[in-house]
């Protein structure tokens, strides 16, 4: 008789397969099995505790920044700028240029204007130094400067920089060190750096731009320097047809008024016309045949040269400078003792379930 009743409560307890899951059964398996579930739970979370007490400190230093302010933005614009006189202006109205893809107008004005503004622009800028911030080359290259120039291998664990708001105008950063002091430190020192290597790229990226234009302002001269070659010839020419038609006339002086260039140039005769193409033999400043390109040589000397200087630019302004942190961050031991109860809670059920379907495989078999 037990042993009928004890199969009774066997078959009650054993869940139906072809049923919803029968939770008061789960239930009841797991208040069965309590001691092994808080053993599970205890173990495990007392391993995360050991292991969370034997790990480093960590303090978290923070600060937040945003777009540069007025003023810094304008002394960064400022010094990109102070390239621009090498290009003179660009017109929005179109007036001056009618085709974008015209470089250069006989008026002495180079369109590169829009291209240098988009370098200066200061929501590019910051997108920029976030980027550089999050660099891994970026941080490598600060550690070594750090261990070269002041004797020390600062500690760091992380230093991270996130935007904060949807418009991407300001941003969280963050230096993870040994000590509340250093990560402080190496958050103002590595902001800096980061500014000193934005500086470098926006340096490069405005001497690219001038030696593009440059480069294409060479090829324009060298076309107008063909052209007032041809031009200067073709004077020389006209000189001497005119010369080849006097001389046998005997026409020295001049047929009419000088006041006004004549139409004709037999009109000069033979001596002005010999001292002429004396004077126009003698040219070697082709500026002085096309005066453009005198303004065009102009244009290229300014853009000579490596004095151009980005020194007092800057990129981001602090909306909240780096703290100093009160204390170690505790949060990595509360995630590993959630992380033990969870792991604990999985494999206590876990043996459970092993255990209950062990005994129902044996039941059926009776």
């Amino acid at each position: 008789m037990k042993t009928s009743g004890s199969k009774d409560v066997s078959t009650r307890l054993k869940p139906d397969l072809g049923e919803v899951i029968n939770i008061k059964y789960i239930l009841q398996m797991l208040w069965n099995g309590k001691w092994v579930m808080i053993t599970s739970i205890c173990f495990f979370m007392t391993m995360s505790f050991v292991v969370s007490s034997s790990d480093k400190e960590v303090w978290t230093s923070t600060a937040k920044v945003t777009v540069p302010a007025t003023h810094d933005a304008l002394v960064t614009t400022m010094y990109v700028e102070q390239f621009k006189p090498g290009f003179g202006k660009f017109y929005s109205d179109a007036t001056l240029f009618k085709d974008e893809n015209v470089l250069y107008v006989d008026s002495g004005s180079v369109n590169a204007y829009a291209d240098l503004s988009e370098a200066a622009n200061s929501d590019t800028l910051f997108g920029n130094f976030v980027s550089i911030f999050n660099s891994n080359t970026t941080k490598a290259e600060f550690l070594r400067f750090k261990e070269k120039n002041e004797g020390e291998n600062p500690i760091v664990y992380s230093m991270k920089a996130s935007f904060s708001d949807r418009e991407k105008r300001n941003a969280i950063v963050v230096s993870k060190s040994a000590s509340g002091e250093m990560s402080q430190k190496n958050l103002m020192e590595y902001v800096e750096f980061v500014n000193e290597k934005q500086k470098e790229a926006l340096l490069s990226k405005v001497k690219s731009l001038l030696d593009f234009y440059k480069f294409r302002l060479e090829g324009i001269l060298k076309e107008k320097e063909v052209l007032a070659l041809e031009k200067k010839r073709l004077v020389l020419e006209e000189i001497s047809l005119a010369l080849s038609i006097v001389e046998p006339l005997g026409i020295d002086k001049p047929l009419v008024d000088l006041y006004y260039e004549p139409d004709l140039p037999i009109a000069l005769g033979s001596e002005i016309l010999k001292k002429k193409f004396e004077k126009i033999s003698e040219i070697k400043d082709l500026g002085m045949v096309d005066p453009t390109i005198g303004r065009i040589k102009i244009k290229i000397s300014m853009l000579g040269g490596d004095s151009y200087s980005l020194e007092k630019a800057r990129f981001t302004s602090y909306v909240s400078k780096p703290s100093n942190p009160g204390g170690h961050d505790k949060k990595r031991m509360s995630k590993l003792l959630m992380i033990g109860f969870i792991l604990g809670a999985m494999i206590g059920i876990s043996i459970l379930l092993l255990v209950n379907l062990s005994r129902s495989a044996r039941s059926s078999l009776k």
